[in-house]
């Protein structure tokens, strides 16, 4: 809080009077903008602008270097130091595989000092910038995918790669990250840098890192030993632990480890058909252990593993996500009524043999469930879905933020929409399956609401929906003010035509959909009348596609 009590404030323009807030009522306000809002909060006065640069705001900006833009970056750079006004990036990724070493010794000499999270997706990139990291504290490495990128590169490129690679037979010292809390490894990685994955770990069974906190890595059998040895190392320090097993584990091994996770709040497991041991290995964690999030996949016994779960932690456990649901039955999911107190997140995926009354008995049993936040079900082949689900749950969730249903055509339609929003007032992302809309039912079920359907969508910030939706609610005259992200998925009705709906829209910045036949011109004039658009993807059946950040 010192940057904000050294900020000198700056006098007030005669035409605006500005509200005398100290600074740090000011902070907190900024912290509920998004990275559009606050470019555009920078250019209102000094004193905020000021604000916005300092440190708090830091990670929600983001260096993206990339073939393309790093030698704009290196000149950005010199004519900084001319006006003695130094770069400041505390998030950088490099969004490349192939680029010249004396590049990034030029950027990266210049932010050293700043920079706390790094993205790669080459790993010899590493050795290069070994030297300019001090205050590093998150490291993602992850590759490309070299046949896309490699068919593009030119003389000098590739001489550029050889050089690169040429320095993996350096030593890389991990020892000159310090302050590293967060590592993430990703598998393709490992099977990338081949025999050198072994000394890679075997580097990190030094522990370098004092004060690691947060590990994510893949890995199969033939790296499972030197894994665990890394694991063990740092298990008195980890509060997170997002592990992805490609073989079958070893159990003994790890029952012994896991009784070490004395600080672990986070626990992500992804692996397929393992038996009996992932309830063998929660069995052995500690009782000290205070699980807040847990996020599996695919394990045969959701029945047994649930009963597990809610009876270890039903004191510390909020967020509890099951990608595959398949074998969770009714008498199975009635286990979540032991933690409806604590629980403010659920997602379930694949819900086969789960029924409608099921769901229900075991997210809101006889009485509304009033803590449960977010709610992401995916409802395949589900028995007895209706649209008096949607009335029943929105009935006893009536503190929803998040509501994701895939998969639920037979139950959402204009009448459920307009049930939905009149009922979750806190409703700030949703996303729901496709469903189908006559050009004679739009909007005319809207009437159900006692009020202006307007008055409770101010808080929307996110859509996804097919284009149904869009037109139902646009037929109102309704605008969703802070709405910023819409998502907009194939419609058997409607081609998506989102040039004349700017004004439902004022505030978007990202924007999804899929169209058929995208003109140019229909593309210019979609950025002209959207300001605040940074980013657009499109999957037209056209040669013109992509993924586009807006300057």
């Amino acid at each position: 809080m010192n940057v904000v009590a050294n900020i000198h404030e700056t006098e007030a323009l005669s035409t605006v009077s500005m509200p005398e807030l100290p600074n740090e009522v000011w902070m907190k306000i900024f912290t509920y903008l998004s990275y559009g809002d606050l470019e555009q909060t920078k250019v209102v006065c000094k004193h905020w602008c000021q604000l916005v640069h300092s440190l708090q705001f830091r990670y929600k900006t983001k260096l993206v270097i990339t073939l393309k833009n790093v030698k704009n970056i290196c000149l950005a750079i010199e004519n900084h130091k001319q006006l003695s006004i130094p770069l400041h990036y505390e998030n950088v990724e490099l969004d490349m595989y192939v680029i010249k070493s004396e590049y990034l010794v030029k950027i990266f000499e210049n932010l050293k000092s700043c920079i706390r999270q790094l993205k790669l997706y080459n790993f010899q990139l590493l050795f290069v910038l070994n030297d300019y990291l001090p205050e590093l504290e998150v490291l993602i490495l992850m590759i490309h995918c070299e046949r896309v990128l490699m068919p593009g590169l030119d003389k000098e490129q590739r001489s550029s790669k050889e050089k690169i690679n040429q320095s993996n037979n350096t030593s890389l010292d991990l020892y000159k990250f310090p302050k590293l809390k967060s590592l993430d490894i990703s598998f393709d990685l490992i099977t990338m840098l081949g025999d050198n994955s072994n000394d890679f770990l075997k580097n990190l069974t030094l522990m370098p890192f004092k004060h690691l906190e947060r590990l994510s890595i893949q890995f199969d059998d033939i790296l499972e030993e030197l894994v665990l040895e890394v694991i063990e190392g740092y298990a008195h320090s980890l509060r997170w632990l997002d592990i992805s097993l490609l073989s079958s584990p070893s159990k003994f091994k790890w029952q012994e480890i896991v009784k070490k996770f004395t600080q672990l709040e986070v626990l992500k497991i992804d692996q397929i058909n393992v038996e009996k041991w992932l309830i063998d290995v929660l069995e052995n964690f500690p009782k000290e252990s205070c699980l807040r999030t847990i996020v599996l996949g695919g394990f045969p016994d959701m029945d047994d593993l649930l009963k597990l779960i809610t009876r270890k932690w039903f004191n510390s456990l909020e967020y509890l996500h099951l990608r595959a649901s398949r074998n969770l039955t009714d008498v199975g999911i009635k286990q979540l009524n032991l933690i409806t107190n604590k629980l403010r997140c659920l997602t379930l995926c694949n819900c086969e043999s789960l029924t409608v009354q099921g769901i229900l008995q075991g997210i809101a049993a006889n009485k509304p469930n009033r803590m449960l936040c977010s709610l992401n079900l995916n409802l395949n082949n589900i028995q007895g879905l209706t649209e008096d689900f949607i009335y029943v749950l929105v009935q006893n969730l009536p503190n929803l933020t998040t509501l994701k249903l895939a998969n639920c055509d037979r139950a959402i339609s204009i009448t459920t929409m307009a049930y939905i929003f009149c009922n979750l007032t806190q409703l700030q992302h949703l996303s729901l399956g496709h469903y189908g809309l006559s050009f004679e039912d739009r909007g005319n079920d809207f009437v159900c609401c006692e009020k202006p359907v307007i008055n409770y969508m101010k808080g929307l910030q996110s859509l996804r929906s097919c284009f149904c939706a869009i037109v139902a609610i646009s037929s109102l005259n309704v605008t969703f003010n802070e709405l910023r992200k819409l998502v907009v998925r194939e419609c058997c009705n409607y081609l998506p035509n989102f040039v004349h709906f700017n004004t439902y829209f004022p505030a978007l910045e990202e924007l999804t959909f899929s169209y058929w036949n995208l003109k140019f011109d229909c593309f210019t004039e979609l950025v002209h009348n959207f300001p605040r658009l940074r980013k657009l993807d499109f999957k037209p059946c056209n040669p013109i596609s992509g993924d586009f950040d807006i300057k």
